[in-house]
């Protein structure tokens, strides 16, 4: 059975509120290191856009590991997401969809949708704050990287990833309350001079 790791970095102009998002991904099996096409968003709430990141990069991976059977590993540095998959979901459904508090959940297909494709891609979310000393080093070091090129990506008018431009699909004005379909899965990016396997 692979082993995929998967590297999700999440990175916003504020933690808690609105504004611009980026997201960058990198898998990495069998000592190959494939970035996804960035997800640019200039006003959205970062939770929300971290969620909506989280489900657009696990279909690519199912579509791409195509029922192979696979151990899958995301890491990522939004705490948001790792809590609502691993601690509050199972609440929220003995609870007929509603939280603590009695209000609906928001997002609650794409809730759904993102523990589907888990389950479909046999993985597991871990969330790891970046440099925290978590987990291994190079689990850190590999995070890191991945959020450092989501946070250059913030500047929309000048993308770069290792000082080159690269192109992003862009959400604009991302409404939390609205459906949400996700972008066809994107061609991975071709590997940069420098960024060879870790």
């Amino acid at each position: 059975m692979d082993m995929i790791e998967v590297f999700l970095g999440v990175a916003a102009e504020s933690s808690t509120g609105m504004g611009k998002c980026a997201a960058l991904a990198r898998t990495s099996v069998l000592g190959a290191s494939v970035d996804s096409e960035p997800l640019l968003a200039k006003y959205a709430q970062v939770n929300s856009f971290a969620l909506k990141a989280l489900v657009n990069e696990l279909e690519v991976l199912k579509d791409a590991i195509d029922d192979q059977p696979v151990s899958t590993s995301i890491y990522t540095n939004n705490e948001f997401i790792c809590n609502g998959i691993n601690k509050w979901m199972s609440g929220w459904a003995k609870n007929g969809w509603h939280t603590k508090g009695g209000g609906p959940v928001k997002m609650r297909e794409l809730w759904e949708k993102a523990r589907d494709l888990l389950r479909d891609c046999n993985a597991v979310l871990v969330h790891v704050p970046v440099w925290d000393g978590s987990l291994t080093e190079s689990h850190e070091v590999k995070l890191g990287r991945v959020y450092y090129e989501a946070f250059k990506l913030l500047d929309l008018g000048k993308p770069a990833i290792a000082g080159k431009a690269v192109t992003g699909v862009v959400l604009d004005d991302v409404d939390d309350e609205a459906p949400w379909s996700p972008s066809p899965p994107p061609e991975p990016l071709p590997m940069l001079p420098g960024q060879g396997a870790w």
